[in-house]
């Protein structure tokens, strides 16, 4: 599927044909540039790990009757006032918290460079292929030419 689109060679080709249509179409300099691109993303979002955590929560409590009490004196004895309450019987709550830790954020840190280390070593990894694919394009081009 991958070289469904490939152009049909027509005649002869020179040496820079070659190399352009053998950089093109190879399968292990796609793949790399994949990994490439993996890495970028990885990388973006290990920046994201160094921001504070945000984390919101919300609830619902209901009841079918009123939640009431009554007070007694310690003194005496006796109830000193009526019954009452001090809740609603439906009661919606939330909070938003922000977090933010140092040893957290170093963690991201340290796995941030990390991870732009991995870009590197990915981009090294396209530059071998790619020099693996022209000494090997070099090769059979003259081996071709001196056949």
């Amino acid at each position: 599927m991958m070289f469904t689109d490939q152009e049909p060679v027509t005649g002869a080709m020179d040496f820079g044909e070659v190399v352009a249509r053998a950089v093109r179409y190879n399968l292990d300099h796609r793949l790399k540039i994949v990994e490439q691109a993996f890495a970028a993303g990885e990388f973006r979002l290990a920046r994201y790990d160094m921001l504070p955590r945000i984390v919101g929560q919300s609830g619902y409590a209901g009841r079918t009757n009123h939640s009431g009490s009554t007070s007694t004196s310690l003194l005496t004895g006796e109830q000193s006032l009526e019954a009452s309450t001090s809740q609603d019987r439906d009661r919606i709550t939330g909070r938003l918290s922000a977090v933010w830790n140092v040893l957290d954020f170093g963690v991201a840190y340290a796995r941030a460079q990390q991870s732009s280390d991995q870009i590197l070593i990915a981009r090294e990894r396209v530059r071998r292929v790619l020099d693996n694919v022209m000494l090997d394009v070099r090769n059979a081009y003259w081996c071709a030419v001196a056949a």
